[in-house]
């Protein structure tokens, strides 16, 4: 949880009066705009006019509070805040937050609380880019709540395929080769680089991982009754992220049956074209003697 007083140097229970000078002391020290508009400046100055508003409010309910005993029968709460409002899947936030008058506190995953604390929590679930906190204070009397919206930060995947490339041969022909003809039951090549990742998987080959460099892996391809076979490899990152690419390998049909077929009719046309010849021969000695 952020120390708002010691973000204006003040001691903790300061006055009104003097949180409003320390703010004013500070925001001219540090507004953007005397310096550049420099980035560092820039948070510097939202961080002190969160602390002021926080602060103010925090005083100008307590005083309300301490002024009026029918203020005492309602819960109030001074303040419900996230150490950050956008995230990515996996990262930690700190909820921390400040009820006043109130029997019951409870937050949705951390169950019943103290009137103040704060409470570190992994943000796992996003729903439509959202992740939602609803705080719950109630007494006998009066239940009040407030909302904190979480946004999804976009993760940026890290994984790259460098090349994916298919041959016949052994030797890395091309990065640019992503097809290649072969028989019934012949062998391929496959060679990919992959950066970022941690774990490739080619499901065809069914293993479940392999290095992210290879040179030369061989694969028997079996068509079945199709033309052509894709294989895919699957880069995953340290996060879940997946990038994929394939190659496709085309069924050449062999072509041993039709010319068994025709050797045959060749064979036939030959075995009758020996028998006429022997045939004309014979008659041409039997004419003779």
């Amino acid at each position: 949880m952020k120390n708002y007083w010691q973000i204006l140097g003040l001691e903790e229970g300061a006055s009104q009066d003097e949180i409003k000078k320390a703010y004013k002391k500070y925001a001219k020290k540090f507004h953007p705009d005397l310096h550049g508009n420099d980035e560092f400046f820039k948070e510097r100055f939202q961080e002190i006019q969160e602390a002021y508003e926080t602060l103010s409010l925090q005083q100008e309910v307590e005083n309300k509070y301490s002024n009026d005993n029918s203020f005492s029968q309602r819960p109030e709460i001074i303040y419900f805040t996230s150490s950050d409002y956008k995230v990515k899947v996996d990262d930690i936030v700190t909820l921390s937050w400040r009820v006043l008058n109130a029997d019951s506190i409870y937050i949705e995953g951390l169950g019943n609380l103290d009137s103040q604390g704060s409470k570190k929590i992994r943000i796992r679930n996003f729903r439509n880019g959202k992740c939602c906190f609803d705080l719950i204070a109630s007494n006998s009397k009066y239940s009040i709540s407030r909302n904190i919206q979480i946004l999804q930060l976009k993760q940026e995947v890290t994984v790259k395929i460098q090349y994916f490339s298919i041959s016949t041969l052994e030797y890395f022909q091309s990065q640019d080769t992503h097809s290649a003809v072969v028989y019934e039951g012949g062998y391929i090549y496959l060679f990919w680089h992959v950066d970022g990742a941690g774990k490739v998987i080619c499901p065809y080959i069914n293993k479940e991982s392999f290095p992210l460099v290879v040179n030369a892996q061989p694969v028997q391809i079996l068509f079945g009754d199709s033309d052509y076979v894709d294989i895919f490899i699957h880069a995953y990152d340290n996060r879940g992220n997946i990038v994929s690419q394939n190659v496709r390998v085309y069924n050449k049909k062999s072509e041993i049956r039709g010319a068994g077929k025709y050797r045959f009719f060749d064979l036939v046309f030959i075995t009758i074209s020996s028998v006429s010849l022997i045939y004309i021969i014979y008659c041409i000695f039997d004419s003779l003697g």
